[in-house]
């Protein structure tokens, strides 16, 4: 493989793959994705019955989020210049 193939396929991967900020959004959508099917699966199938399980996986994963958040925010704080 060429040098310039090489570079060229390096940057479309790069390219291809999304910025680092992007990961920690993902990961926060899912989250807050789980959070209100579980709710709404507790509602709907299940008649409230299983509240304090979903509220303890809920918090589980409010927690989960917001760890995430500040990890993305003091990583993105640290990388700016001073």
């Amino acid at each position: 493989m060429t040098e310039e193939l090489h570079v060229m396929l390096h940057y479309t991967y790069h390219d291809l793959r999304g910025s680092e900020t992007m990961k920690p959004v993902n990961l926060l959508i899912i989250l807050i994705t789980l959070m209100h099917f579980s709710f709404l699966i507790n509602l709907s199938v299940f008649d409230g019955v299983y509240d304090a399980i979903v509220m303890t996986i809920n918090t589980i994963l409010f927690l989960a989020a917001m760890i995430t958040f500040a990890t993305a925010k003091n990583s993105e704080r640290k990388k700016q210049p001073v």
